[in-house]
């Protein structure tokens, strides 16, 4: 007998349709680039946009899972990435200041901010409603 090859995209999308983790890696591939791309405006203090984008982050996953939080619970999540983002993106800060390395070296950092506080919130959701679908 044969063996039965998925024609879709990822193989954890099934007929029922594309799962919550799915759909929030994605949301956090977007985002992450978004972050990257956003420094290369060479602004001190940028990252506190980053912020911005990460709350906004924070609430469509939440969303993925079919749970809409208010601003007191993403502050909670957020609190999920510590210090350790603020020493990140200070880093960023500096890093602009050399020309072409640093613009590099921010990028990277801010985009893997993003994602990094994006994976740690999809593990939160994802203990809470494993294999969940995606919420419409």
């Amino acid at each position: 007998m044969s063996e039965v090859t998925p024609i879709s995209g990822t193989s954890s999308e099934t007929k029922r349709g594309p799962t919550a983790q799915d759909h929030a890696r994605s949301l956090v591939h977007k985002y992450a680039i978004g972050a990257g791309a956003s420094s290369l405006i060479p602004l001190p203090g940028l990252w506190i946009a980053i912020t911005g984008l990460e709350a906004k982050l924070i609430k469509d996953i939440a969303l993925a899972y079919g749970e809409n939080l208010d601003n007191s619970d993403v502050a909670k999540l957020a609190a999920l990435a510590g210090a350790k983002n603020i020493g990140v993106r200070v880093l960023g800060d500096v890093a602009i200041m050399i020309p072409l390395i640093g613009t590099l070296a921010r990028m990277a950092l801010f985009s893997g901010g993003v994602k990094g506080l994006g994976e740690v919130v999809i593990k939160h959701f994802e203990a809470k409603h494993p294999g969940a679908l995606k919420a419409v």
